[in-house]
């Protein structure tokens, strides 16, 4: 599991903590860098969260380089059982877009992905499924299209655990990107701040 000096994952249902799952590709390791991305950034403002996952890159996580939401499906499922996620930070569609996808496939998918993952976990409360960083990749692929159809895409599951997080839309400027795709630290220093934002409106104490 986690190194030392990491976090230890929390198995199983615990009445003093709220354990998240952040769950995604490159996104959610932080790639490039390898300093957490916005995972770390987000503990430093919700000190009190406590993260799940097998990667144990700045944080606890499963986050896969590359991979695309039907690649990270596999991997992921086996865990959910045994680990019990309470909440799911779900960012995904990027790869799936970029490797030439439909944007109303990739949302179909990605619903679809959080709905499963879900129904695995007996404690799941929150779902939280993430917009996707446009950089000039994915604007050029329009992946803008993603981000605008994702709060109906979740509205129509009909779930009240389920929620759209508009983590991406202050990232609009070069220096928020390090190439076509990844955002800087800077960049993933907004989305922490956006995620922070999303996540004190539903658990105050963080």
């Amino acid at each position: 599991m986690a190194n030392a000096g990491q976090r230890a994952a929390v198995i199983g249902p615990a009445d003093t903590v709220n354990p998240f799952m952040c769950i995604g590709d490159s996104i959610t390791i932080g790639y490039p860098g390898n300093l957490g991305g916005w995972r770390s950034k987000l503990l430093v403002e919700a000190p009190t969260m406590v993260f799940q996952g097998r990667n144990d890159n700045s944080g606890l996580n499963e986050g896969y380089n590359g991979y695309r939401t039907d690649q990270v499906l596999p991997v992921v499922q086996p865990i959910i059982p045994i680990l019990q996620p309470r909440c799911l930070l779900i960012t995904m569609g990027v790869n799936d877009i970029n490797q030439g996808e439909s944007v109303s496939a990739t949302l179909s998918e990605v619903i679809s992905f959080a709905q499963t993952l879900a129904a695995m976990s007996t404690y799941v409360t929150h779902v939280f499924i993430s917009e996707i960083p446009i950089g000039p990749t994915m604007s050029a692929d329009g992946g803008a299209a993603f981000n605008s159809g994702l709060a109906a895409a979740v509205a129509g599951i009909g779930d009240p655990r389920f929620y759209a997080a508009a983590t991406c839309d202050s990232l609009i400027t070069g220096s928020d990107f390090a190439d076509g795709l990844h955002p800087t630290e800077a960049g993933y220093q907004k989305m922490a701040d956006a995620w922070a934002s999303v996540l004190h409106a539903v658990f105050p104490t963080l």
